[in-house]
């Protein structure tokens, strides 16, 4: 994710500073805080304004859907909807003016079971202000097929334009792509929900190239694949809320 204030890519030297608790990036306006007890990039500020209201944290858990019916006891037994992220190490691979590295060495599981996943996590950002994240996951033996595997956290109140292009108008996954086509769609966040009769996963978009979540006035976060499309889901509601 990037703000998107300003569409014109520029660049400035990037500061880096820690303490015992957190790693510091600092790029023009924008602002980065890795945070070192959970691993996870707890903070995006942007001309002073915060951009997440929680870290960007790893999650493998999505709301059942009636076709869920026969595993979703596999995925509740396995504690997929009470992950907790665990970190080994946080530290700064290589700085300079140019650029930042930072890796992470995480686990996401439920408490007294074992680990959902492995996660090697390494966030780079460079002299425009941009983050990229790359996570390299290893997947716990013997477990049934993981609801999904992602990245999950809030925005600040008033983020509610929502822009993207991918699969639309309607909701679009593996077995619906043919109803939706590929286009640039843009709607309200409060408007990005499919009532269905008993509440469940919806409204996700396959094969998207990027997806932005602003203010009114366009402040906000802008997230871009890194050449393999990717599916997101933006609402009001928790997976947990779903569920």
């Amino acid at each position: 994710p990037r703000a998107c204030a300003d569409a014109a890519a520029k660049t400035a030297p990037v500061n880096v500073c820690e303490n015992d608790k957190a790693i510091f990036v600092k790029v023009g306006e924008t602002s980065y805080k890795i945070c070192k007890t959970c691993g996870l990039v707890a903070s995006i500020k942007d001309n002073g304004k915060e951009m997440l209201a929680s870290p960007m944290k790893p999650t493998v858990f999505r709301a059942p859907t009636d076709n869920d019916r026969r595993i979703k006891n596999d995925w509740f037994n396995q504690g997929f909807d009470r992950t907790d992220v665990k970190c080994y190490s946080v530290a700064i691979e290589n700085a300079d003016t140019n650029g930042v590295t930072v890796k992470a060495s995480l686990s996401l599981g439920a408490k007294l079971l074992a680990p959902a996943a492995k996660i090697e996590a390494t966030y780079k950002i460079d002299a425009s202000g941009e983050l990229s994240v790359a996570m390299d996951v290893k997947v716990g033996a013997n477990l049934p097929p993981l609801p999904r595997f992602g990245v999950q956290f809030n925005m600040p109140e008033g983020s509610e334009k929502l822009e993207y292009f991918g699969r639309g108008p309607g909701e679009s996954y593996i077995d619906l792509r043919n109803s939706t086509y590929l286009g640039k769609f843009s709607e309200r966040v409060v408007d990005h929900f499919e009532h269905y009769v008993r509440p469940q996963e919806n409204m996700a978009h396959a094969d998207t190239e990027w997806v932005a979540v602003t203010n009114e006035s366009r402040h906000g976060l802008l997230c871009l694949s890194d050449g393999k499309a990717i599916s997101f889901n933006c609402s009001h509601f928790t997976p947990h809320m779903l569920a």
